[in-house]
């Protein structure tokens, strides 16, 4: 069964416009530039870490660029699977605000949300210090 050139032109039109979508539902697309998210293993340098050892003070961090007082919402999966969420607002324009959290030995992920949307998810392992 031979297919018009006219219905292909169709199907590849379809496909290409769902993929589209989708790229930019992804959390990173949501994020924009406006925000930025990191976990660093400490509150005071704002690196992104991913790799941090028991009797550092990790935090999650967002900082809004562009605004003041942003409010969020950051979720902490902890190993044991607990997932404590708490909801912050940003100080200045381009201030980061970090929300640290006490950690044992395993995987931690970390999603940042706003207005109910999910900006980005990260992950930290902490490991065992010599």
């Amino acid at each position: 069964m031979n297919a018009s050139p006219l219905r292909w032109f169709s199907v590849a039109l379809a496909c290409v416009t769902l993929g589209s979508a989708a790229v930019v539902a992804t959390p990173r697309a949501l994020a924009g530039d406006g925000y930025r998210t990191v976990i660093s293993c400490s509150p005071h340098t704002h690196d992104s870490d991913r790799d941090c050892f028991v009797g550092d003070l990790p935090a999650a961090i967002f900082t809004a660029k562009h605004k003041a007082h942003i409010r969020y919402k950051v979720c902490i999966r902890r190993p044991d699977g607990a997932q404590p969420c708490f909801r912050k607002r940003t100080g200045r324009a381009g201030k980061p605000s970090p929300v640290g959290f006490e950690v044992n030995i395993g995987t931690y992920r970390v999603r940042w949300y706003r207005h109910g949307r999910r900006l980005d998810t990260d992950r930290v392992h902490i490991h065992r210090g010599d």
